[in-house]
């Protein structure tokens, strides 16, 4: 079987439970490394191909075939306790207490956080974490953060603004007495959206994303554009190029066959095609009595001999 682009027969299987059995001491990432160096799996720069190895494990682990150690914490939750551990030793944040007028609290100075890995940004979350009911987050889209500093008191305060998004709410109607739970969506968009046109053109823009997905799943199963092996990028983008013009054509053609299936064939394909789909003149017959369907059907079964 073939699982996130690798290969998984019962040799690698079992190559992979010898692994984890010796090694008992590696994490998921030192299996992925040590699986990959041994067989071999590299992209085409060379590199070892960690990402998919670790999905190959997971789908084997959900299958039951292997048991992978334990997950350790992520290279972003052990910077961030890190981050805040780091704050706390450094014993940089030091909160007076205030109770004063306005004008004694001296020049306030709002600054920005421009790093995550900065000191600011370290500062930032641990006042939240320590001052504010919701913590520091997670924030989300868009987002910029602020440290209030006192020439008097020192830090009084942090500030974040995060990109809003609009709610759409969309339900399914007409759709006849035999649908028990007609479709319900709730979609979040970044862009404004103040008007029902304004909601319809948001819909519709969702609504393409499935078409979307048909066609790269022809670029990727159909097309095989991952499993390109050239040399050269001017070579590559040729050869996608071509592919990305068969994938745009099959996905045409499936359409017209799923929506139109009784049109004649000759409404999508010239004489030469769907001549060259039907074969020779006695199998042909008249393209004008023949179904795209059946046209299109015949040209995969022969596609499929030929290979």
């Amino acid at each position: 079987m073939r699982i996130h682009g690798q290969k998984a027969g019962e040799a690698t299987v079992t190559r992979i439970r010898q692994i984890l059995a010796e090694n008992p001491q590696l994490t998921r990432r030192g299996i992925s490394r040590k699986v990959c160096e041994e067989l071999g799996w590299r992209s085409l720069r060379g590199r070892d191909q960690e990402v998919s190895c670790r999905k190959l494990f997971l789908e084997l682990e959900r299958q039951g075939e292997i048991q992978l150690p334990e997950s350790r914490a992520g290279y972003f939750q052990a910077n961030q306790k890190r981050a805040v551990e780091g704050v706390r030793e450094e014993a940089a944040i030091d909160v007076a207490e205030v109770e004063c007028e306005l004008s004694g609290i001296g020049e306030i100075r709002v600054k920005p956080v421009r790093s995550r890995q900065s000191k600011d940004s370290r500062i930032w979350n641990e006042l939240m974490e320590r001052y504010h009911y919701l913590g520091k987050g997670p924030l989300r889209g868009a987002q910029v953060r602020y440290l209030v500093e006192s020439s008097e008191y020192g830090y009084v305060g942090a500030l974040s603004y995060s990109g809003s998004h609009w709610r759409l709410k969309a339900r399914e109607v007409d759709c006849g007495k035999e649908v028990n739970e007609p479709l319900e969506w709730m979609l979040l968009t970044s862009v404004r959206t103040e008007s029902f046109e304004h909601a319809c053109e948001r819909l519709n823009w969702y609504g393409r994303r499935w078409g979307i997905e048909v066609y790269h799943r022809i670029l990727k199963s159909g097309c095989r554009i991952e499993d390109r092996r050239l040399a050269e990028a001017g070579n590559l983008q040729s050869c996608m190029a071509i592919d990305m013009v068969v994938g745009w054509r099959v996905y045409w053609f499936t359409m017209v066959g799923r929506n139109s299936p009784d049109e004649p064939c000759d409404k999508i394909l010239s004489e030469d095609e769907w001549r060259g789909c039907l074969g020779d003149e006695k199998t042909a017959g008249d393209a004008a009595q023949r179904q795209t369907g059946d046209a299109l059907d015949w040209s995969n079964g022969r596609l499929g001999e030929e290979r």
